[in-house]
């Protein structure tokens, strides 16, 4: 579902975002990419939503090349960046309904109420975005992209903002996208996160690639040293450069 070859991004001023950067996520994968700030999370996930072109490299999302086939890709894919822009003016079920527009679907042939009665934001729909809370811009954002059973998720910290119960609701429904077939990359900085939702993590330092690897062989890794598993303490040792990837 998503193919990323030897993918370098540079950007004005000699600042390289992603270095020979590979990644390979098939279908039904849930992928967890952690680093620092300023790692080359958010450009990775910006380069698969085809809103940046790689300086070299290739990437394939579904079989499309999103350079020759952007549009193609844009349909296929549901992005949440980790800043949201909605119309504030606009009610939120006036903004759902310009952007499932351009997918040929309706607010009524959707799911969308099924999913704001998810996330306790029923009652907000009516209302102008200018009046929403950063968590109910999150709400909307992730039903946006819900609504329209995209075949890849790219979240950018998704969990940023949210309640407690929009937290569970999101791992609910990332378990049901997951179990459909879908593909989903999910970038955060909270590793507990990973290890509940994800089957595998990537660790990614100054653009480069630290680690691939299974969660559960890391949790079958560390249970043989350690008492407890804690994916923070692998994380602290790649990014050190203590540990094997």
């Amino acid at each position: 579902m998503i193919q990323m070859i030897n993918v370098t991004k540079d950007y004005k001023g000699n600042s390289r975002a992603l270095n020979d950067f590979s990644l390979s996520i098939t279908l039904g994968e849930t992928v967890g990419l952690a680093g620092p700030n300023g790692a080359g999370k958010t450009t990775t996930l910006r380069l698969l939503a085809t809103l940046l072109k790689p300086t070299s490299g290739q990437i394939s999302i579904c079989g499309l090349n999103p350079l020759k086939s952007p549009e193609e890709v844009r349909r296929r894919v549901g992005y949440l960046p980790e800043q949201i822009g909605f119309y504030k003016r606009f009610s939120g079920i006036k903004n759902l309904e310009f952007y499932l527009q351009f997918y040929g679907l309706d607010v009524h042939s959707s799911n969308v109420r099924e999913l704001a009665e998810r996330f306790q934001l029923i009652d907000m729909l009516s209302r102008p975005v200018g009046k929403y809370s950063y968590g109910m811009i999150k709400k909307l954002g992730l039903i946006r992209i819900f609504s329209c059973s995209p075949d890849v998720l790219l979240l950018d910290e998704p969990m940023n903002g949210l309640d407690v119960e929009a937290q569970i609701t999101l791992k609910e429904l990332l378990q049901e996208f997951k179990t459909q077939g879908k593909c989903i990359l999910l970038s955060t900085h909270l590793l507990h996160d990973i290890g509940d939702i994800c089957n595998r993590v990537v660790i990614i330092n100054s653009g480069k690639k630290l680690a691939d690897r299974s969660i559960n062989d890391i949790k079958s890794e560390y249970e043989q040293r350690y008492e407890n598993f804690d994916l923070t303490n692998f994380y602290l040792k790649i990014i050190k450069g203590n540990e094997k990837s």
